[in-house]
């Protein structure tokens, strides 16, 4: 019984140590995806892709020079605001405006080159970031070199509000795992306890009806009271349950006490 008893704390131990295993692994997942997800385009010197590209102000013209790499520059603005862009080519080498909704070539919305020197772009917010790639084509064919730009974009920053909610989500997610964890733990060490105990419960009963049958009350009484202990712990049955129990115990030593008292009357 012992050994049984080792067993099952030794099998415990391991699904404890496993569930906190996985338990921190959630953790850090649920860390990496949020400060991953809180990453935002910030200005770079570089400025040479999306990930570096520099982040407009609303009304706030740039003014800048391009050689034959593109330059990158990117908007956040609330959903369902009005965006506009303006783009300036004074020196006509035609440079190249793009506009994407995302930070992949397939999100391109549109471009704009040609003979004018001053370009537009003008619609509604629909996703939360907006990218725009200035490319210069005649930079590398004809060899030239600090080619003028300019920039501006009106539009109504994002808050931030959706990002908040959702790492908000997120950590409540995390927390609600550990929780539940911790409750699963405890009911696991409820259940192995009051297994336990039913054991010792079991074994102290069967001890105390021997003494009863051997005439050693006072033994009886002991052990009676022993049991007594372990099924009043909160890992015990409900009140109902033991006060049945003792009843049957009463029973089983009154019954023995009476049965010698009528052996001896005779």
């Amino acid at each position: 019984m012992h050994l049984n008893i080792c067993r099952n704390e030794d099998k415990i131990n391991d699904w404890k140590v496993g569930v906190m295993m996985r338990g921190r692994a959630i953790i850090i997942f649920f860390t990496l995806l949020s400060s991953v997800y809180l990453a935002n385009v910030s200005a770079s010197n570089s400025n040479t892709d999306y990930s570096t590209s520099q982040k407009l102000s609303p009304g706030k013209t740039v003014d800048g020079i391009i050689n034959d790499d593109p330059l990158y520059f990117s908007i956040q603005p609330e959903s369902n605001t009005r965006i506009t862009f303006v783009f300036d080519d004074p020196d006509g080498q035609y440079l190249e405006f793009c506009v994407y909704d995302g930070d992949d070539k397939s999100d391109l919305i549109n471009c704009y080159r040609g003979f004018d020197y001053v370009y537009s772009h003008d619609q509604n917010a629909e996703t939360e970031n907006y990218y725009v790639k200035i490319t210069c084509s005649e930079c590398e064919l004809e060899g030239i070199n600090n080619v003028r730009f300019s920039i501006v974009s009106e539009y109504t920053e994002s808050t931030g509000t959706t990002q908040y909610v959702i790492v908000f989500g997120i950590a409540i997610i995390a927390i609600s795992g550990l929780i539940i964890i911790r409750v699963k733990q405890n009911n696991t060490k409820k259940r192995f306890s009051l297994h336990r105990d039913n054991v010792h419960i079991s074994r102290l009963k069967k001890e105390m009806e021997a003494a009863a049958t051997e005439l050693d009350f006072e033994q009886a009484a002991e052990l009676k009271d022993r049991i007594a202990e372990l099924e009043s712990a909160p890992t015990a049955q409900s009140s109902v349950v033991q006060n049945i129990t003792y009843n049957i115990q009463d029973s089983v030593i009154a019954g023995d006490i009476n049965a010698n008292l009528d052996a001896d009357d005779n």
